[in-house]
């Protein structure tokens, strides 16, 4: 950085030595081009590109105008002013300012050494000279991209060529706009107004396309990261956060979201079959040796095997259930009037609850999509579990409730509620909070998982010592 700065300051020395003795206009277009380079800094367009950041300005087209239209000298000076005038503007460190006024000075320095190989200097508006300031921009460029590549301590090949695809398209947009500002000019000093359309063009194009690359290069990403997920069956990994905003951003946002969901439901399957497996053993074994007993002593089965039997049979039918509810396709919801769920599932409830149950009548404009056998199926596992775990006097009340873009059914209780801290165990397959009920463990996990199928939810209330209102929420 200190070689880079010293070099740029002898540039700018041997700059004003050259102006010394230049007319006032050869001052006054140093002034416009400081003023030309500081706007143009201040619209520069930075984008993450390779790992790094990529700057994209039109400052080169302004520094060939000056070197083709300007007194020697006034393209490094007026450069030089104002890359230093924006920097100080933006209060960057002292090191930094240096080595950047440095490197703007040696690159002018270099290209307006080119350009003056030329004895006289060419005709702006004849070929030869947009050859010769095209060598010129591309000295500039070449000492620009080295002393940045070599200050970053990265290799020539990394560093100064390994952004290549990136500067230069940019770099020969800003070139030709150059020449043609400078044929303008030529032409009539009023025509250079005329370059201001293609100028906006330029910048806009460039915008576009850097961040079309950048896009492709974090989409490239993406594909990587995708790819070793599936091929290691890694769910729990998540794509790369590789853009704070737009269209990727959202994109990928989406894509977590659905490895969470489905890193969720194998989980949820994984701890199904762990579940599955300890449930089943107790009445497997104890067939097994009725069986062994049996055929050892000759004699026909106690009703304890069949009591096993039924509760095999029941735990495998609410497996079934839990697992074809969240099968797509399973459910064909239409729309149904509430008040013939709530009287149905009332109705076939009576046996278990008798007068303890109260249905408030549901609304006459409760309407939901659902699909009603599965949907009552829920309804009445809820019911049961009012009717095992409620006090036996206590009364459960089935209710319909209308909550924002839907329903809600509703049953509640006054049986002591739920230990605090249980309210989402309570939905996991085969939890039990008591060991004395031979249920299945499989009834609330039936609940959530015909609620989300409807593209509702479910959950709980509870109120412990006092009672607990479990819903199923709909869409309506």
């Amino acid at each position: 950085m200190a070689a880079v700065a010293a070099a740029g300051a002898a540039g700018i020395v041997v700059a004003v030595l050259r102006l010394a003795h230049a007319p006032l206009s050869a001052l006054a277009a140093v002034a416009a081009v400081a003023l030309a380079v500081t706007f143009a800094d201040r619209f520069t367009l930075t984008l993450l590109h390779g790992g790094g950041s990529e700057h994209f300005a039109l400052t080169d087209a302004v520094w060939v105008t000056a070197i083709v239209l300007a007194h020697p000298g006034v393209a490094t000076a007026g450069a030089s002013l104002g890359a230093l005038a924006w920097r100080l503007h933006r209060r960057l460190p002292a090191t930094t300012i240096a080595f950047d006024v440095g490197q703007v000075a040696l690159s002018l320095s270099l290209a307006e050494l080119v350009w003056s190989l030329a004895e006289p200097a060419p005709d702006p508006a004849r070929p030869a000279a947009w050859a010769l300031v095209v060598a010129a921009a591309a000295a500039a460029f070449a000492v620009t991209a080295t002393t940045a590549a070599l200050v970053r301590r990265k290799p020539l090949r990394a560093g100064a060529l390994g952004s290549l695809r990136a500067g230069v398209p940019q770099w020969a947009g800003n070139v030709a706009i150059g020449v043609l500002a400078c044929v303008a000019w030529n032409a009539h000093p009023v025509g250079i107004l005329l370059v201001a359309v293609p100028l906006g063009l330029l910048y806009l194009a460039d915008r576009e396309w850097v961040a079309g690359l950048v896009e492709r290069e974090q989409m490239e990403d993406l594909a990587r990261t995708a790819e070793r997920i599936a091929r290691h069956g890694d769910t729990s990994r998540q794509l790369p956060h590789v853009a704070q905003d737009g269209r990727l951003a959202q994109l990928t946002a989406s894509l977590n979201r659905m490895l969470a969901e489905i890193d969720g439901a194998l989980g949820r399957e994984q701890h199904l079959m762990r579940e599955a497996a300890q449930e089943l053993q107790a009445p497997v074994r104890a067939i097994r040796g009725e069986l062994t007993r049996c055929a050892a002593e000759g004699t026909p089965p106690r009703p304890r095997a069949r009591v096993e039997l039924d509760r095999l049979e029941r735990v495998l039918d609410d497996m079934a259930a839990v697992a074809g509810a969240g099968h797509p396709g399973a459910l064909r919801p239409v729309p149904v009037e509430l008040a013939c769920v709530i009287d149905a599932v009332a109705e076939r409830a009576r046996p278990l609850l008798g007068d303890r149950l109260e249905v408030t009548r549901a609304p006459a404009d409760a309407i939901a999509r659902i699909d009603r056998r599965w949907s009552e199926r829920a309804l009445l596992h809820l019911l049961r579990n009012a009717a095992v775990h409620g006090r036996p006097s206590s009364r459960v009340e089935l209710r319909v409730v209308r909550v924002p873009l839907g329903w809600r059914l509703e049953v509640a209780d006054q049986g002591g509620g739920l230990p605090a801290g249980h309210e989402e165990a309570v939905f996991e397959p085969f939890y039990r909070l008591a060991s004395g009920h031979d249920g299945s463990g499989l009834g609330l996990a039936l609940v959530r998982s015909v609620a989300e199928a409807h593209g509702g939810s479910a959950g709980v209330h509870n109120r412990p010592g006092v009672g607990v209102t479990f819903w199923m929420r709909v869409p309506g």
